[in-house]
């Protein structure tokens, strides 16, 4: 499960997260995440030496005592925030954390400006906080330029939809497409979760198509969809594709996914991804 840019694991001992934290990890950046309802320690000490690594230990807790020494660290060093878990579903309440924590730091959206970052950001309320800490670094006191918002914040779904797209339409454009997505800080797994969802919906067209089901069918059967509408455009996707190739390019999708979760270098997915595509064209 990733979240906030973070890969993450999760532990049964405080003592088994600081220790996966402090060793040498299978990517950049990980996170270690210890849950229970107090953290068992009343010392600092064993947190310390994680302010000076790449990695993150995320303890979700329900008590953290600010008597004790541990609870005036934390709030000394400022570096704890509640990680809200929202889904996108919960529009209302994604709105009002951007609303908050935009005036916190003082900034002047535009309606444009904030249905952009509603759009571009979504529920991940960790990035809406370094994004809008990033805005507010660029523009200062002054009005924030809705058009210019996009250069700042990449819309991350969007860009990942559109490699998702070049794998089976422009794959001469794979290489330098997934390329850049690691350039903008998206992890990996986040781009392969996007081309494998859209390389599923593919192929489960494709094998509708050859199993000669009729529209709704594939829509309601193989789809799950609420209706056939996004089914005709599907159809249009794979009119040149077969399923095999789709089914082939599908499993090789979640065996780079096993391997990058396995300790893979993930400098080498441009490529991967360019080979994949290239069996497509």
């Amino acid at each position: 499960m990733s979240e906030g840019g973070y890969e993450r694991f999760n532990v049964s001992s405080l003592e088994d997260a600081i220790s996966d934290a402090l060793s040498p990890g299978l990517f950049s950046k990980k996170a270690m995440v210890f849950e229970g309802k107090e953290i068992p320690y009343k010392d600092s000490k064993p947190l310390e030496p994680l302010l000076s690594s790449e990695n993150a230990v995320i303890v979700n807790v329900a008590i953290v005592d600010g008597r004790t020494k541990l609870g005036k660290w934390l709030n000394k060093q400022k570096c704890v925030e509640k990680v809200n878990a929202l889904n996108q579903f919960q529009e209302d309440k994604i709105k009002a954390e951007l609303a908050m924590r935009s005036l916190k730091l003082g900034l002047d959206l535009s309606i444009h400006g904030k249905q952009y970052l509603l759009e571009a950001v979504g529920s991940d309320i960790g990035r809406m906080q370094r994004e809008l800490e990033l805005i507010k670094a660029y523009f200062g006191d002054g009005q924030v330029l809705a058009t210019e918002l996009p250069t700042l914040v990449p819309d991350y779904a969007q860009t990942s939809y559109q490699l998702a797209t070049a794998l089976t339409e422009f794959p001469k454009t794979v290489y330098e497409r997934t390329q850049s997505l690691i350039d903008l800080g998206i992890h990996p797994l986040q781009i392969l979760a996007t081309l494998i969802n859209r390389i599923e919906k593919l192929m489960l067209t494709a094998i509708g198509i050859e199993s000669r089901l009729a529209r709704e069918q594939i829509a309601e059967e193989l789809l799950h969809l609420p209706n056939n509408g996004r089914v005709f455009y599907l159809i249009k996707d794979v009119e040149y594709l077969s399923a095999k190739q789709l089914q082939q390019a599908f499993v090789e999708l979640c065996g780079l996914t096993h391997r990058l979760k396995r300790g893979t270098r993930s400098e080498r997915l441009p490529l991967e991804l360019a080979l994949i595509a290239s069996k497509l064209a």
